[in-house]
């Protein structure tokens, strides 16, 4: 029997899948037979992991049909091996285009739509290109069908010809060129068992090569939800999804109880998804957990409830959500300010090597230790003139695999200080320097994980934390729009909260989403 599986919230689909796999190893189907098929490299990364700890008899290698459509694409079309775009590619073709354009670092890293990597692309005319391609459009509808009024219609019909020949000249392929190769195969792999996670958030050419494997597949599971489908704008099919509720050889399995969605904030985020018509209705129950929401005039207000909370518990979680970046700037600046050690999908404020430079000096500096060059190397790269010119690389260096003490670099290594970190590493700007010294004098170590996240609305789905903070605040585009998108995306906001929602008032009431929390 073929299943379509539709999980709200906090129901645990991957856990209900992986419950599926296990079924499967129970009559003997080997994992090899069966692929698991998610949207980002995280999610698919994360069902090899639980499946390999529910399934210790087997090897990480027996799972390897746990993966993304493009990893699988990459290994069944020979010719994009080692042909792929890099950002050196996209950088010859802006040096090539008969208008001045650079692409720069052309890769989103930290994109949710970064499947494969260079898919996600910070470049908006390269966006804009990409998502007809994955929406099946011709340029002329993608360019008519965008809100990023900024962007000229004619550099994108130029960038859009240029990219087709530059990439026919070299005889390259970008991502999306994997998946219409693919697609356009007159044989792909056959499983016995295919399932695909977060299904909503396929475009119409990744379905197309679902569709492909649909053909030849045994057992088939498709799971999502059409209420969480917030990547439209990248090329998202939520019509597709759909779809799979009313066909034939399909049956449709609700999961039913959230472990995650604590009541109060469950009716909030129901009246916010029965805003959009075209829905498929579905009932779960929230927790036995109350709840709490609350309305805020200033993040600032709130910033020492969060302080006292991480302090008090190592277990205390914490989002601040926004529709945009832009929308984040505040809450950098008073969680830098206040020495709350935070993650962000925008940047990594605190990176490894100056985690531990800072942990390494603390213990040298006193001449208890011996570090290995490398070690020492990353330490002096952050000390500028506390260091004797000559001495951070080359022949004067010290040997990256040799040990040396404290007073080894003070005699022979150009060493000029033995102060704290604080004022060693000159590298470090002030402002920098204060926000590390907050989070040490809070009594937390620069190597404990952060239990505040920072992040835009489309980057977190999937995640959770205990308290959740909101800012209400929309963009002009999304306010002309009026997309039923605009209700997906805060219902995934409100319900990433476990216990508290807390709601930031927007900067303009003309600019902000309409959320049935009683004050509007």
């Amino acid at each position: 029997m073929n299943k379509f599986w539709l999980g709200p919230p906090g129901t645990g689909k991957t856990w209900t899948l992986i419950d599926q796999v296990k079924k499967y190893l129970a009559k003997g189907i080997h994992p090899r037979d069966i692929a698991y098929i998610s949207f980002t490299k995280v999610a698919a990364k994360e069902a090899k992991t639980r499946a390999i700890e529910n399934f210790p008899e087997f090897s990480e290698k027996d799972f390897c049909n746990f993966r993304t459509l493009h990893s699988l694409a990459h290994d069944e079309v020979p010719e994009v091996r080692d042909n792929t775009m890099q950002d050196s590619d996209y950088a010859e073709l802006g040096r090539q285009l008969p208008f001045q354009y650079d692409f720069g670092d052309n890769t989103d890293w930290n994109s949710p739509f970064d499947s494969e990597g260079k898919l996600a692309t910070k470049n908006p005319y390269l966006q804009l290109v990409n998502k007809a391609v994955v929406c099946k459009q011709t340029i002329e509808e993608a360019y008519d069908g965008n809100t990023n009024y900024k962007l000229k219609r004619s550099t994108t019909y130029l960038l859009d010809e240029h990219l087709k020949k530059y990439k026919d000249q070299k005889g390259l392929y970008d991502f999306n060129d994997y998946l219409l190769l693919f697609a356009g195969k007159e044989v792909v792999p056959s499983y016995k068992v295919l399932i695909v996670d977060e299904a909503q958030d396929l475009s119409l050419i990744q379905w197309d090569c679902i569709e492909r494997l649909i053909e030849n597949a045994g057992d088939i599971h498709i799971a999502g939800d059409d209420d969480q489908a917030i990547f439209v704008w990248a090329g998202a099919s939520v019509e597709k999804f759909r779809s799979f509720k009313n066909r034939e050889g399909f049956k449709t399995e609700y999961l039913k109880q959230s472990r995650r969605v604590p009541q109060k904030i469950y009716v909030v985020a129901e009246k916010i998804i029965e805003r959009d018509p075209d829905r498929i209705r579905k009932e779960y129950l929230p927790t036995e957990n109350e709840g709490h929401i609350m309305e805020i005039n200033h993040l600032e207000s709130i910033i020492p409830d969060v302080v006292r909370t991480i302090n008090n518990s190592k277990d205390c979680t914490w989002m601040i959500l926004a529709s945009t970046n832009n929308m984040l700037k505040e809450a950098f600046g008073e969680c830098k300010k206040a020495g709350i050690k935070y993650d962000s999908s925008r940047s990594k404020p605190m990176n490894e090597d100056k985690v531990n430079a800072i942990d390494d000096w603390s213990d040298f500096r006193q001449g208890h230790t011996k570090l290995k060059g490398t070690r020492i190397k990353v330490i002096y790269g952050y000390m500028a003139s506390n260091v004797k010119r000559g001495f951070k690389s080359g022949k004067k260096a010290p040997d990256d695999l040799e040990e040396y003490s404290l007073q080894d670099c003070i005699d022979k290594f150009g060493l000029l200080t033995t102060d704290t970190w604080d004022k060693a590493f000159l590298k470090l700007p002030d402002q920098e320097v204060q926000y590390i010294k907050g989070i040490l004098d809070s009594g937390k170590k620069l190597t404990d994980p952060s239990q505040v996240r920072i992040s835009t609305i489309s980057s977190i789905k999937g995640g959770e934390a205990d308290n959740v903070i909101l800012y209400r605040d929309i963009s002009w585009g999304e306010k002309l729009t009026k997309s039923p998108e605009s209700h997906r995306k805060f219902y995934v906001a409100v319900t990433r909260a476990r216990s508290t929602l807390i709601v930031v008032s927007p900067r303009n009431y003309d600019l902000a989403y309409n959320l049935p929390i009683g004050r509007d």
